[in-house]
């Protein structure tokens, strides 16, 4: 917990260097290789150069990225790339289709964002939603292929392994995500998230198979976007201008350490403020009141403590592993720390070091900085 300053510096304007390919409908960086299909609206190939694989499963009948309407099941319609750009931080490619049910003079709207800097790709989509009483869905397709993948996915407080640690009898057809959903095996992982879209149908579209324990053939990823067909008090339509994103990514680091900080900090990023320039104040540029000693905990909340001068944090281990939580300073010191309940109730005497058993979840009071 901490912060950093940075200095805002005006350089030459950037200069587009012409790598992006739209003749053949791709773009690439030294991350990722792209192959759109113009006439869908898709991703038809996604090559990872670091895993040296392709990460889209050519013998679905979706592609990715594929905008889903599922009154009768279709794909965009008259399709075509109205815009690109090659800018400073991201390359980028505009799509336009139709769809049923929604706005022909707005279209159905897809950009495509590939990052120069960080392994990064973002799926943006625009869309004028018609009042419609028919029943009626979207989803967006992510077909990944990874040889032995299983799927995972973050919820409130842990992660469950599609089919494997999943209370038997829970939902199964569709799921609600926090933060990320993954496709897994033992040297790699693919990892995307929304943070707008939390319904996740998983393996498949899956309405009406209601299965007791999860099973599924292929790692295959549908995100649920909206629907009417909810038989309550909610409006029998949905309509208006609606805009929604998925980031994603690609390691081949198989952790749920990874796939935690990277849909968490998408989905609620840093904390950023622009300051005028002032007076010298000699004030340090960045700063640390403390960070954990190992990478696999997380801070999920912080908050002040009813006792003066003392602060309420609740940790969780994100990796499985039985691990040492120990805190540390600035100066890299280790900070006492009391774990308590909810309530604040003390459950142990002050220490320096804690065990939490894999996923486990603790609140522990430490004294303001």
């Amino acid at each position: 917990m901490g912060y950093k300053t940075f200095e805002i510096v005006f350089k030459q304007p950037f200069t587009d260097t012409g790598t992006v390919t739209i003749n053949n409908a791709s773009i690439e960086n030294h991350f990722y290789k792209l192959q759109l299909n113009p006439d869908k609206g898709t991703i038809q190939s996604l090559y990872d150069k670091e895993l040296n694989c392709e990460l889209v499963d050519s013998s679905s009948p979706w592609e990715l990225g594929a905008f889903i309407y599922n009154y009768n099941r279709t794909g965009l319609s008259e399709c075509r790339i109205i815009d690109s750009s090659n800018g400073p931080i991201y390359q980028r490619i505009l799509l336009q289709g139709k769809s049923p049910g929604t706005d022909e003079a707005f279209g159905v709207n897809l950009e495509i964002k590939l990052y120069h800097d960080t392994k990064r790709i973002e799926l943006e989509y625009a869309i004028k939603r018609l009042p419609e009483t028919e029943p009626s869905g979207i989803y967006v397709a992510f077909p990944f292929q990874l040889p032995e993948g299983k799927l995972a996915f973050d919820v409130q407080g842990g992660t469950v392994i599609s089919g494997k640690n999943q209370l038997e009898g829970t939902s199964t057809d569709w799921n609600t995500v926090q933060n990320f959903v993954s496709v897994q095996n033992n040297r790699a992982q693919i990892i995307i998230g929304s943070s707008l879209i939390p319904l996740y149908q998983l393996g498949d579209i899956n309405l009406g198979k209601f299965q007791y324990q999860k099973q599924y053939e292929r790692p295959h990823v549908y995100s649920w976007v909206m629907n009417n067909y909810w038989n309550t008090n909610f409006k029998a339509s949905q309509e208006g201008e609606f805009r929604w994103s998925y980031h994603l990514t690609s390691s081949v680091a198989p952790s749920n350490n990874l796939a935690t900080k990277f849909g968490w900090s998408s989905r609620i990023p840093l904390y950023a403020r622009v300051m005028p320039t002032g007076t010298e104040n000699h004030k340090p540029t960045e700063y640390s009141a403390f960070h954990f000693e190992k990478d696999n905990f997380l801070m999920t909340s912080c908050t002040p403590s009813k006792e003066e001068g003392y602060i309420l944090l609740n940790i969780r281990e994100i990796d499985g592993k039985r691990t040492n939580l120990r805190i540390l300073n600035e100066d890299g010191q280790t900070v006492l720390f009391t774990i308590v309940n909810a309530i604040e109730e003390k459950l142990e005497n002050e220490t320096s070091e804690h065990i939490f058993e894999g996923y486990q979840n603790k609140f522990i009071k430490i004294k303001r900085f």
